[in-house]
């Protein structure tokens, strides 16, 4: 039942002074505490829990939200959060328990991240750097757009071993809608079968691939009739066939090549591989934020590995345009610096300045960069016109120029 109690303070025997005399004023957490207001949030929440069913909410929203502010600050696991919320006294007068209560198990804290979902985290979000913004702590309308790769944990496997995964994936989603079939399809010992390829010779990998994309279709053809999570893991077991698997004439063999686009492993499938350069290669996320000159995070979108960073510019700039954030002056780099990034950003009444990004359009309305006359001061246009914004990199030691 959701009931949200307002009161903060402290049961302890010596009253709600114990903490006004044990907590330090020039904590970071006191600082947050004291500009941030942090109750809105139980409000954001209240559709997520019943009103009239079940005991009172005890870990409440506002709570599981600073406690998620304490674990980014201090890099905490769940585990240690639980544990800091137990013994640490700025910790437990933060988050809103009692002196003399107990913390609340670590599982919550991953149970609140689920309910919560994307769109909540969103709007929680938003109005807490609305917060920030309207103390006067971000004023800057410049903004700076990066991506940083995330490696996903996850092991890349071959071609038998990734169709293995598949079927492993299919099952285990099967064994909670229909146990009778999950037996019948081999159960637990097939479900936890791992195919050990390592000393096997061509021909025997030969045979096992043929072996185990035999069993694939089987398990598709018996599961695909379902509904829901058993069908999502069904598509991507049919994908990694289609992705992995080449027939003709019925032969089975190993698909030669990279595919486009590729699942690694069904156990992560959005994960993708990646490249930060030529030489820098990765499995795993592209993340592509916006940062404020005042050094605030204002926008944030995690990506598949293989997405290209330019095109994330306009969606970011434009959420947080939707979001009330003023921005007159983007900076990036050579990936995001495209002209249709830059007519486009005109458009919104802001510049963009990055250099010219390496395969921008040629062709159509668009000049190619030789066609520029470019110097220490700016650039100007076939055309005659000169830029007069500029943009000094003092890590680089370059100019870089917008018009106006």
């Amino acid at each position: 039942m959701y009931s949200v109690s307002n009161s903060k303070q402290t049961t302890f025997v010596y009253g709600p002074e114990i903490y006004e005399k044990l907590i330090q004023k020039d904590h970071l957490l006191y600082k947050i505490n004291e500009k941030v207001d942090f109750s809105f949030i139980n409000e954001v929440c209240k559709d997520l829990y019943s009103s009239n069913k079940g005991r009172p909410v005890t870990n409440t929203p506002e709570m599981m939200l600073r406690s998620a502010v304490v674990q980014h600050l201090y890099d905490y696991s769940d585990r240690q959060m639980e544990y800091e919320a137990h013994v640490n006294i700025m910790v437990k007068w933060f988050i809103g328990l009692n002196l003399e209560d107990n913390a609340y198990d670590h599982s919550a804290l991953g149970y609140f991240r689920d309910k919560l979902g994307n769109d909540k985290w969103n709007e929680i979000f938003y109005q807490i750097l609305k917060q920030i913004q309207d103390a006067g702590f971000s004023k800057s309308s410049t903004q700076y757009i990066d991506a940083t790769h995330v490696i996903a944990n996850i092991a890349i496997p071959g071609t038998i071993g990734i169709i293995r995964q598949g079927i492993t994936e299919v099952l285990k989603s099967l064994k909670k809608v229909d146990p009778h079939l999950y037996k019948n399809l081999g159960g637990k010992k097939q479900a936890l079968k791992r195919e050990k390829v390592y000393n096997l010779d061509q021909t025997e990998k030969e045979e096992k691939l043929v072996d185990i994309v035999k069993e694939a279709k089987n398990v598709i053809q018996k599961t695909e009739c379902f509904e829901e999570h058993v069908k999502e893991k069904v598509e991507i077991l049919k994908r990694i066939l289609g992705e992995n698997v080449l027939e003709e004439e019925g032969n089975v063999c190993r698909r030669k090549g990279m595919v486009k686009d590729r699942i690694v492993n069904p156990v992560d499938p959005d994960a993708r591989h990646g490249a930060k350069s030529d030489d820098k290669k990765f499995v795993g996320y592209k993340v592509n934020s916006t940062m404020s000159e005042d050094g605030f995070i204002t926008n944030i979108n995690a990506t598949c590995g293989n997405s290209y960073d330019g095109d994330l510019l306009l969606p970011l700039i434009d959420k947080g345009i939707a979001n009330g954030q003023s921005i007159n002056k983007v900076i990036a780099d050579g990936a995001y610096g495209s002209a249709t990034n830059r007519f486009e950003l005109l458009k919104r009444d802001a510049v963009l300045i990055a250099p010219v990004s390496k395969d921008a359009n040629t062709s159509g309305d668009y000049y190619a960069q030789a066609m520029f006359t470019i110097d220490e001061s700016g650039v100007t246009c076939p055309a005659g016109h000169r830029t007069m914004i500029s943009y000094y990199d003092k890590k680089k030691g370059t100019t870089l120029s917008s018009p106006v």
